[in-house]
């Protein structure tokens, strides 16, 4: 009698999806947008992390641009990584391989990892230049709970 066996395998990140920098507070910043967008938007991402102190970027978080629409293994990466908590910019969970409805500006613990879900550093910008603080304000009111 042959029974045949599915193995589901783990997919690692590809070598284009590596993050820069050392982590040494165990956090995963991951940035969605096109090149052009990544970098202008960057700069605002560090402001944001310096008033949670979590600058020097470099030293204190692993920071991973991806192309609009791209899609990685988060759980993998992070454990790759040593991390324990990842903050999602302009990338949707489920593009993370969250299976989870992560509710926006709000720190969710699951299986051990805490993950944060936050519109495009451009996204938040864009509202702030129009008087509208909301996503502003709900991501620092996040960052707050969780870093400070």
């Amino acid at each position: 009698m042959d029974k045949e066996m599915t193995i589901e395998l783990i997919a690692f990140p590809d070598a284009d999806q590596q993050p820069e920098g050392r982590a040494n507070q165990g956090i995963m910043v991951i940035m969605a947008g096109d090149a052009a967008e990544v970098a202008q938007d960057k700069a605002y991402l560090t402001n944001i992390l310096k008033a949670a102190q979590l600058t020097p970027m470099e030293e204190k978080v692993a920071f991973l641009a991806l192309p609009t629409g791209s899609s990685i293994p988060l759980v993998q990466l992070m454990v790759a990584h040593h991390c324990h908590t990842a903050l999602l910019f302009g990338l949707p969970p489920a593009q993370a391989g969250l299976q989870a409805a992560l509710p926006p500006y709000t720190p969710t613990r699951l299986a051990g990892y805490t993950f944060l879900w936050s519109h495009s550093p451009a996204t938040i910008s864009a509202d702030r230049a129009q008087n509208d603080n909301t996503k502003a304000g709900a991501l620092w009111q996040a960052l707050k709970v969780m870093f400070l």
